[in-house]
């Protein structure tokens, strides 16, 4: 489970980087970051404290 998230979580990253970074990379860096923390960090580091709950319980 935790690999599937990781796995699809990255793939969408690698997604919305080909939309809004390719063109313009110095205008969106700063909003990779953010897109990066939203869409990556935030759900894996959720995804890993629900299945170590799980495991836990």
């Amino acid at each position: 489970m935790l690999r599937t998230m990781i796995l699809g979580s990255t793939t969408w990253l690698l997604i919305l980087l080909a939309i809004f970074q390719w063109p313009h990379f110095d205008d969106w860096t700063f909003a990779t970051l953010r897109l990066v923390f939203l869409f990556w960090f935030t759900p894996t580091v959720l995804a890993s404290v629900m299945a170590w709950a799980l495991h836990r319980a």
